[in-house]
This record gives structure tokens, sequence and C-alpha cells, in this order.
């Protein structure tokens, strides 16, 4: 359980990161 969420929180920076890279 822990690891999926540290995995979901990696997941959803490297979203953030997708999103204000471009911009």
């Amino acid at each position: 359980m822990n690891f999926i969420n540290k995995n979901k929180k990696e997941l959803i920076m490297l979203v953030i990161l997708t999103l204000f890279l471009p911009f």
C-alpha cells in the first residue's frame, strides 16, 4: 500500500512537470 502511494505521488509530480514544462 505504501509503495502504491509513493508511486502515485511520483506520477502526479510527473504530470505536473509535463504540464508546466511547455509553458
